[in-house]
């Protein structure tokens, strides 16, 4: 008797560490307890969403953080993703209506995880996303946050509008960006009576432009009158593919004023 008394007591020994650890073949956290569950412990698998990084006006990656109990893995019946959208209320579970999804299979050790590049962002536009772990197909929510991609920046050079417009003159106005360093590169406007530029181009090379806004004008004179021309904004040897017309307007023609005739009538005699 006092031989079967000791193994019941090993048993139950066995039995109990057994249960507080889970057993390590099915990899289920608490023994397959149940979050919550008595004596179960997936309680200690957690995900936290992170600020998101590299954020770009058409792109940004998103971070999240996963916490593994001790003696566990992600295995196969584990996953972890990012849930985007526009709208700060969209559901946990995705494929709601403007809820995209991107999941993520690489893990540092630490338990952070960084989504690639999203690229179909729109710029000036605020992002709600969440980092969501997976755990046999329960989700783990690691909460909301939220990002704005930038501005779209404007291009390095840009055709502006034609102002000043006389008989034979005009001020052509063009941008080039400020953020630009063009300290030993020529800016100008290209003017042409042929729209493809290939008849008679001519530059004209600004010789500043505003720091603030980066608009340059260029005067251009002894123009034909009632011509149509076009122009357009250059950098270097590139162009941009906008380009505006003007038309000079016809000189004004004075007209000889006009005076009744007199009639004499003959003298009588």
């Amino acid at each position: 008797m006092k031989k079967i008394a000791i193994a019941l007591a090993a048993l139950a020994i066995v039995f109990a560490c057994d249960k507080e650890k889970g057993h390590p073949e099915d990899n289920t956290p608490g023994g397959g307890g149940g979050q919550g569950g008595g004596g179960g412990q997936q309680a200690e698998w957690a995900c936290t969403t992170l600020d998101a990084v590299d954020i770009t006006y058409e792109s940004a990656c998103l971070v999240g953080k996963v916490t593994i109990p001790a003696g566990k893995r992600l295995w196969y019946d584990y996953d972890i993703a990012f849930l985007f959208s526009t709208n700060e209320e969209f559901p946990l579970t995705s494929f709601g209506e403007g809820v995209m999804e991107m999941a993520v299979d690489v893990i540092d050790d630490d338990g952070t995880f960084v989504s690639p590049p999203i690229p179909i962002l729109e710029p000036n536009t605020t992002y709600y996303f969440r980092a969501v772990l997976y755990v046999k197909d329960e989700p783990f929510d690691g909460g909301v946050k939220s990002f704005t991609t930038l501005k779209q920046p404007r291009a390095l050079i840009e055709t502006g509008e034609a102002t000043e417009v006389t008989e034979v003159s005009a001020t052509l106005v063009g941008y080039a960006n400020p953020t630009e360093d063009m300290q030993n590169v020529s800016f100008g406007v290209i003017l042409s009576q042929d729209r493809y530029m290939d008849v008679y181009p001519i530059a004209f090379t600004a010789s500043e432009r505003d720091p603030e806004d980066g608009l340059f004008t260029v005067s251009v004179e002894e123009l034909e009158p009632g011509k149509t021309y076009y122009f357009k904004a250059f950098v270097g040897h590139d162009s941009t593919r906008s380009e505006r017309s003007i038309r000079l307007a016809l000189p004004p023609l004075t007209l000889p004023s006009l005076r009744p005739a007199r009639l004499t009538s003959p003298s009588s005699r």
